[in-house]
């Protein structure tokens, strides 16, 4: 459920700009700042960063498992580097970013839509979604690219459902209720996949997230945490991926790639190592450099 609480919260936040006065503008000229600028400059931090990690792995004669960053042809390469092909997700975790700023554009539109339908619209959305989600299962994995990365519809449905309940927290009162019947529909989603039922399963997932999301608002409302994570979590989020790359080529390197994928104490080292790295560097960042992180991480 953490895809769908980002969006949820990135719609929440917004929500409460939409009856100031010239709001629209005022927001999409913020999420030029804080979401375009950065999104184009980690496209080309990242391409420089699989270039220099490949080559290192090529002078180190040693298998990662990492493809060439360059190749052909280059119109279908640059495509893919840019974001823009709906087929293919080569740009990371920036599909978030760049789904997030076009969900900002249309969301006048999706406010007009909400002031009229209200609930039946958050209905809807989640019934596509869900519908969507169902006909995925066993399908060519380009058509999942392009609803859940190039234009997401489940991240469409969290969003607006962000926007909807800024001005509705009454309705986020059943927390433990929802975490009790999202509970049960984790595990029945887990024990349908177990046995071969997949778009069961997935019926669960798509019932069990918003139950969840709910009780896991509830909660984070009396949790407090430190600055230094809250007033870096946007930089770890740019820069997780990179770290975790990083520690393939470490793992390989001391002999451990055969455990990689099946020891929790490597995927848990592997967490701890991209995590503490990406904090650390965004902290050292503002601290030494304020300007350039501001620019980097979009003023966040």
């Amino acid at each position: 459920m953490a895809v769908p609480f980002f969006f949820f919260i990135s719609g929440f936040f917004l929500s409460g700009h939409v009856y100031e006065d010239g709001w629209v503008r005022r927001e999409l000229r913020k999420r030029v700042k804080t979401l375009v600028v950065p999104y184009f400059i980690w496209i080309v931090i990242g391409v420089l960063f699989s270039i220099a990690l490949w080559f290192a792995v090529q002078k180190a004669g040693r298998q990662c498992g990492i493809p060439d960053p360059i190749y052909g042809p280059v119109p279908l390469w640059l495509a893919n580097v840019l974001g823009i092909n709906p087929f293919r997700n080569s740009i990371g975790v920036l599909w978030y970013v760049r789904d997030l700023f076009v969900f900002v554009a249309i969301s006048p539109v999706l406010v007009f839509v909400l002031r009229r339908l209200g609930w039946w619209l958050l209905a809807l959305l989640l019934a596509v979604y869900g519908g969507i989600s169902v006909l995925l299962v066993g399908a060519d994995k380009s058509w999942f690219n392009f609803f859940e990365y190039f234009f997401s519809v489940r991240g469409l449905c969290y969003f607006t459902a962000g926007l909807f309940f800024r001005h509705r927290l009454l309705a986020l009162h059943c927390g433990n209720l929802s975490m009790l019947l999202g509970g049960v529909l984790c595990l029945s989603k887990i024990a349908l996949f177990r046995f071969g039922f997949e778009k069961s399963s997935v019926v669960a997932d798509v019932l069990m997230v918003p139950l969840l999301g709910m009780g896991l608002f509830k909660i984070l409302k009396c949790v407090r945490l430190p600055k230094w994570m809250t007033g870096n979590a946007f930089a770890l989020y740019l820069m997780h991926s990179m770290f975790v790359k990083i520690s393939i080529a470490f793992i390989v390197a001391l002999g451990m790639r055969d455990m990689m994928d099946g020891s929790i104490a490597i995927w848990m080292a592997r967490v701890l190592f991209a995590s503490s790295l990406a904090i650390g560097f965004a902290v050292g960042l503002k601290k030494y450099l304020p300007r350039v992180a501001e620019v980097l991480f979009g003023g966040r």
